[in-house]
């Protein structure tokens, strides 16, 4: 591939992300199908393919896409992907076919959110012993946004009807941030819990 080539294949993958970015998802399709089919291959273009696939509801042919970047990326990156195949299997099948995605994506160089989403998806299973232990670990991680880990381990407290630990989240969780429209909720929602309840949970 000549200089000029190249150049004008990384214009057009720029040009696919600012699209898939702006939710025109058939547009950056076109765009990175293009790309492929001049010899793109890095790994990072095959999960945007698969992301815009997945965003047009064509669930099949992401799953082929982001498998294609399991073996094109590094180790490191891998976590992204695995996330990803976790969200598409809880949509399109179930969250017990997701479980073991989230698992992997959590199991070395996890990227941003991946704890959080383990734990939701566990929440969705009713294992709320093992998101609650996914909602704390993600509360000490700076690769998590403390705020959502936070809010989500009082969730899965009031999931689990251990409504005093709920609340004492949903506190802390109000007073680090005193604008959270959602912890003030959860409050509105936990007030309303007998004191009795609260004392014996």
């Amino acid at each position: 591939m000549n200089m000029a080539a190249a150049a004008s294949l990384e214009e057009k993958l720029a040009l696919a992300r600012g699209k898939a970015d702006a939710q025109l998802h058939t547009q950056a399709l076109a765009l990175l199908e293009a790309c492929l089919r001049e010899g793109a291959q890095p790994g990072a273009t095959w999960l945007l393919y698969g992301e815009t696939l997945f965003a047009l509801s064509r669930f099949e042919e992401a799953v082929d896409a982001y498998k294609k970047a399991l073996s094109l990326v590094p180790d490191r990156e891998r976590s992204r992907i695995w996330c990803a195949l976790g969200l598409l299997y809880q949509k399109c099948h179930s969250p017990a076919e997701a479980k073991p995605w989230f698992h992997l994506a959590t199991r070395e160089d996890a990227v941003q959110g991946a704890w959080v989403l383990r734990g939701q998806n566990l929440v969705l299973m009713q294992d709320y012993d093992e998101a609650i232990r996914c909602f704390s670990h993600a509360t000490t991680l700076y690769t998590e946004n403390y705020e959502e880990a936070l809010l989500q381990l009082a969730l899965a407290y009031r999931s689990a009807q251990d409504y005093r630990k709920a609340l004492r989240c949903a506190e802390q969780l109000l007073r680090k941030y005193p604008q959270s429209a959602a912890a003030k909720s959860l409050l509105a929602d936990l007030m309303p819990v007998p004191q009795s309840t609260l004392e014996t949970a």
